[in-house]
């Protein structure tokens, strides 16, 4: 019988099983490592194959690449005990045998919300993260066979937003028969992380030994790797962004120079936010654009620094109408749009026109106003 509509009982679970999955994708537990064992026997088995001779432990995704690869080149026997992928027959295959025999027992309209917010917290922010990481970081002779370790792996805990996803219609909705063959595989994703499957071999990566995230879900440290591994292997990343290891372990080194020399555009963005606006804008050159006088007769500038990032720096300086407890006047440097756009209304800045660069339309902008429209009190 098709399943046409989830109970209510089954909506809720929806949350539930996409609150425990994303858990599941980002866990730094240790592994289980009898569990795990038995999980890798059993993924075989329901993709029909015998389990392997012999199971080889890696602390990283990494190091999972490295031995893979150093073992298939070091000898011709040696190689073909481990070569034979069999990856296709463990997941690929596997997971479209399932998804069709799914997809075949419910209707359109009961599709859960499990696999698209679990991807979003995880696969997006982390699997792709590492898997891009290893592809860059080999660069010596091995480095081809490391990077096509990538593509032969199964991605363990970071797949768990399709599993998740199914483990909800064979929990929730009865679908045993139609998940069957993904039982091996959701009990992987429940102990460890990237595995690479052969016909004899399997190796079998640890989970992460620590894991940052941002308020959004990225991968985020701004003073210590954002993802480490037992073994040592760390990613460093800003913002989801993956940044130089340097730019997380001395900032100190950013200058003028560094920014602007940077090719990567969102790495150049982190690096200029880090070094500051205000103090990349005083110490590099910039174009001085107008200048006039306040109502309180101080002066002020407009100011543009140009860069290599999708928009010019713009900032009008501005002095404090208040004197400070020394009695002195504090110089602002305010952030305004490249087109003077105002900056608090979202139709303007998308589509409005832009203003004369000028410092009373730049300052009239920071209030979300236009030019004519910002009449200053001269008493205040």
């Amino acid at each position: 019988m098709k399943i046409t509509r989830l109970t209510d009982n089954q909506i809720k679970q929806q949350k539930v099983y996409a609150e425990k999955w994303t858990k599941i994708g980002l866990s730094t537990e240790p592994c289980d490592k009898i569990a795990s064992e038995i999980a890798i026997n059993l993924i075989y088995h329901c993709a029909g194959l015998l389990g392997p001779k012999q199971i080889v432990w890696c602390d990283s995704p990494m190091s999972q690449g490295l031995v893979w690869a150093i073992l298939t080149q070091n000898s011709a026997a040696v190689g073909a005990s481990v070569r034979d992928s069999v990856r296709d027959s463990v997941r690929d295959s596997v997971g479209a045998s399932v998804w069709a025999s799914v997809q075949d027992s419910v209707g359109d309209s009961v599709w859960a919300s499990v696999r698209d917010s679990v991807r979003s917290s995880v696969r997006a922010s982390v699997w792709a993260s590492v898997g891009d990481s290893v592809w860059d970081s080999v660069q010596d002779s091995v480095g081809d066979s490391v990077r096509a370790s990538v593509w032969d792996s199964v991605y363990g805990q970071y797949e768990s937003h399709w599993l998740g996803f199914f483990e909800y219609f064979r929990n929730e909705c009865s679908l045993i028969t139609e998940t069957d063959k993904l039982r091996g595989l959701i009990e992987g994703a429940k102990n460890f992380g990237w595995f690479l499957p052969c016909a004899n071999t399997c190796f079998v990566s640890r989970r992460p030994s620590k894991l940052q995230l941002d308020h959004d879900g990225r991968l985020h440290s701004y003073n210590t790797a954002a993802l480490e591994y037992l073994d040592g292997w760390k990613l460093y990343y800003i913002r989801g962004v993956k940044v130089p290891d340097w730019l997380v372990l001395e900032p100190n080194l950013i200058t003028t120079e560094t920014i602007d020399s940077e090719r990567n555009i969102e790495v150049r963005r982190i690096m200029l936010d880090i070094y500051g606006h205000e103090r990349y804008l005083k110490e590099g050159s910039y174009e001085v654009l107008d200048v006039d006088k306040d109502q309180f007769n101080r002066q002020r500038r407009l100011l543009r620094k140009k860069t290599n990032l999708e928009e010019d720096i713009v900032r009008v300086e501005v002095v404090n109408s208040s004197p400070e407890l020394d009695k002195s006047y504090r110089t602002y440097y305010l952030p305004v749009h490249p087109e003077l756009r105002p900056l608090l209304s979202v139709e303007d800045r998308l589509f409005g026109d832009p203003q004369k660069m000028t410092c009373h339309n730049a300052v009239a902008s920071t209030f979300g106003l236009r030019g004519e429209e910002y009449q200053p009190n001269e008493e205040s």
